[in-house]
Formats: structure tokens, sequence, C-alpha cells
């Protein structure tokens, strides 16, 4: 995937396809394979709960100085609600108490995508 900006694209825009594009991915076929077997076959505790089942894409304010880049989906955080480090317990040993010592983030209970 190669991303082209332009001077009159503003950043925002490329970002939308960008987050576009990682959702709609299905170039690593076992990866794709998996995020879709999970969403389908999901943990009973979550068994009423639409997942999301794709790439997830990122977040959060698009002139950061700060990011942080995640490896793969969490089979019941990520790739149920979309967003990363939200809905599992995934982020709970070093990322969120490391974003919330740092002042990156307003509370510390992340549990769905609007959080």
């Amino acid at each position: 995937m190669m991303l082209a900006m332009s001077k009159k694209d503003s950043l925002p825009e490329v970002l939308d396809v960008l987050d576009n594009d990682i959702s709609e991915c299905r170039r690593c076929a076992r990866l794709v394979k998996w995020r879709e077997s999970v969403s389908i076959e999901k943990k009973a505790s979550y068994s009423d709960e639409e997942y999301w089942g794709r790439g997830v894409p990122g977040f959060g304010d698009p002139n950061a100085q700060v990011f942080v880049l995640g490896l793969a989906p969490a089979a019941h955080g990520a790739n149920r609600t979309g967003r990363l480090f939200t809905g599992d317990r995934s982020g709970d040993w070093y990322m969120v108490p490391s974003i919330v010592q740092n002042s990156l983030i307003n509370h510390l209970v992340i549990t769905v995508m609007m959080d």
C-alpha cells in the first residue's frame, strides 16, 4: 500500500483514506482468515456483540507528536471493537499505564471504540 500526499491534500483527508485502506486490507491471507474466523466464532462473553473483524485503523489527533503502533489486533479486543488496545487487557500491562502517566489520555478504562 502506497499513500501519496499532494500539497492540496489535508492530513485528515489523507488519514481518512489510509484508515479506509487499512480497514479493507486483505493482503495478509493468514491474518484475514484468523480475524474473520474469530469474529464468527465469538468468545461466549461477547456472543451478543458484533465483531469488527477487519483491519484496525488508527485514531487520535492527526497532528500528534507521539504515536503508538500496535502489531496485530487482539482477538476479542481490537478485533471485536475496531480500536487498538480497546476492549480487552492487551494495553493494561504497559501501554495504558504509560499513556496515563504521561497525560496522553483523559481516562484509564478503555472498553469500547468511543472511550
